[in-house]
């Protein structure tokens, strides 16, 4: 979504509706791990925002109605690449990280 004024257009609503989705999903599952594995993505990735990865999958939950749509692809834009990175290196590895 390059261009801003999509998110004005019912299409580009849809198109944030389902980014939020897959951020309230890789959220949770992140949660998840981390409870399994204590300080596992911190620090195998310590330059990750892990926590803010996890609070944003709060603010969608509690805060859906209030979001700006535009830090929203702020956040894809900025941070989503890298997070993206270290949890596919994670996968790729995942024997020898756990």
């Amino acid at each position: 979504m390059n261009d801003p004024a999509l998110i004005e257009q019912e299409e580009g609503q849809d198109l944030i509706d389902v980014i939020c989705m897959q951020f309230l999903a890789a959220g949770e599952a992140l949660k998840r791990l981390e409870k399994l594995q204590p300080g596992l993505l911190g620090n195998r990735f310590p330059d990750i925002d892990w926590k803010g990865a996890m609070g944003f999958r709060d603010v969608i939950a509690h805060q859906y109605f209030d979001l700006d749509e535009e830090q929203v692809l702020l956040i894809c834009r900025d941070a989503l690449p890298g997070l993206l990175a270290a949890i596919r290196t994670l996968e790729t590895n995942w024997p020898e990280s756990a």
